[in-house]
């Protein structure tokens, strides 16, 4: 398993294939992996998949406010808590382990989910980190603004 920046250097040279360039890896994604995943306690992360290999999006919704709904990821620190998961789908689900930097940099393109939800205590399912898609976004736009003003 390679340690965080290990993890983030692989993505800042990969960052062309997916139409990003390096420096923009470098100056803006990079930093905001780094700064994300610090607050995680795992360097990889269990995700449920379905048959044709996608990721499980789950639908929740506010607890008062049932109009507000958002679509997420759950991400597993332990491999058992995934599998328990797996129960509550009714089609069949694999379990695929994920690198941290790799899972957050994903949540860029992923379309129709909002935020990943990092079940980040193992055993433990009601301890939850989030990571927004908008917050993502947000950092992004921060940081290559910095850039961008340090090159003036």
């Amino acid at each position: 398993m390679l340690n965080l920046q290990q993890q983030i250097d692989q993505l800042i040279q990969t960052g062309p294939e997916y139409g990003v360039p390096i420096l923009v890896m470098q100056n803006g994604v990079a930093p905001i992996l780094q700064e994300l995943a610090k607050d995680l306690n795992h360097l990889e992360y269990f995700i449920c998949q379905n048959s044709q290999e996608d990721w499980l999006i789950t639908t929740i919704q506010h607890r008062t406010q049932l109009e507000l709904q958002k679509k997420v990821i759950y991400a597993f620190a332990d491999q058992v808590d995934a599998l328990q998961m797996q129960k509550v789908f009714t089609e069949e689900v694999s379990i695929l382990s994920i690198p941290v930097a790799d899972l957050i940099f994903q949540l860029f393109a992923l379309q129709p989910v909002d935020s990943i939800i990092f079940m980040d205590a193992p055993g433990d399912l009601a301890q939850a980190k989030e990571i927004a898609k908008k917050t993502l976004f947000d950092l992004l736009q921060t940081k290559l603004q910095q850039f961008k003003n340090n090159l003036a």
